[in-house]
C-alpha cells in the first residue's frame, strides 16, 4: 500500500488519483490517512466515538472558501486518523451509519400512513414506474432502503422538518421529517 503526502490517502498504485502526483510512498503505520469529510457536527460526533475507542484523530477545517471570506466558520470538516487504526476507524463509521439508517428508517415507517406526495410527483410516478399505487412502492423503497440519512433542516418553509434523504435500489427519496411529504423520487 502506498500513501500520498500531499493528499494523505491511502492508494494501491504509484501514482495518487486525487492530485496526480508520482512521489508516493510506502505507508507506515503512523501516517495520518484521510477518513472522510462530513459536516463539522457529524466530525464532532465521530471524535467523540473514536476517543471512545482510544483511536486518535485530527479535524481540519474544510469547505467553501466564501464563507471564510465572510468570517464564518467552513461548514465541513476532514477527518484523519492513523494507518494502523484506519480500518478499525472505517469499522465504526459503517456501524453508526446502519444505526443511524435504522434510526431514520424507523421513524419515517412508524408513521408511513402520513406519507404524502404532490400529485404531480404522483402523475409523473405512476408513468415511470407503470404502478397505480406509487406510495406503496415509495414505502418498499424506504422499508428496503440501503442508507437513510439526515440531510439537515428544511429553510425554505414552515416548521423544523429535515430533509430525510432515502437511497433505494433504483431510487433516491427525499422526505420531510415532519410533514411525512415525499418531495422528490430520483430514479437512477
Amino acid at each position: 500500500m502506498n500513501y500520498c503526502e500531499n493528499c494523505h490517502i491511502v492508494i494501491h498504485a504509484s501514482r495518487c488519483p486525487a492530485c496526480g502526483g508520482k512521489d508516493c510512498r510506502e505507508v507506515r503505520e503512523e501516517d495520518f490517512c484521510l477518513l472522510l469529510e462530513r459536516k463539522a457536527s457529524d466530525c464532532a460526533v465521530l471524535k467523540e466515538v473514536f476517543e471512545g475507542e482510544d483511536i486518535p484523530c485530527v479535524a481540519m477545517p474544510s469547505g467553501n472558501g466564501f464563507r471564510s471570506s465572510l468570517g464564518l466558520r467552513l461548514e465541513n470538516e476532514k477527518l484523519f486518523v492513523p494507518y494502523a487504526q484506519l480500518e478499525q476507524a472505517k469499522e465504526l463509521v459503517r456501524a453508526l451509519a446502519a444505526r443511524e439508517t435504522e434510526r431514520l428508517r424507523d421513524q419515517i415507517l412508524q408513521h408511513a400512513d402520513a406519507l404524502h406526495m404532490a400529485p404531480r410527483l404522483a402523475r409523473r410516478l405512476v408513468k415511470k414506474w407503470k404502478a397505480e399505487d406509487v406510495l406503496g412502492v415509495c414505502k418498499e423503497k424506504i422499508a428496503s432502503a440501503r442508507r437513510i440519512e439526515d440531510g439537515g433542516r428544511r429553510l425554505d418553509g414552515p416548521g423544523s422538518g429535515h430533509f430525510l434523504f432515502c437511497y433505494a435500489d433504483g431510487a433516491m427519496l427525499c422526505v420531510d421529517s415532519e410533514s411525512l411529504e415525499i418531495l422528490s423520487v430520483t430514479l437512477q
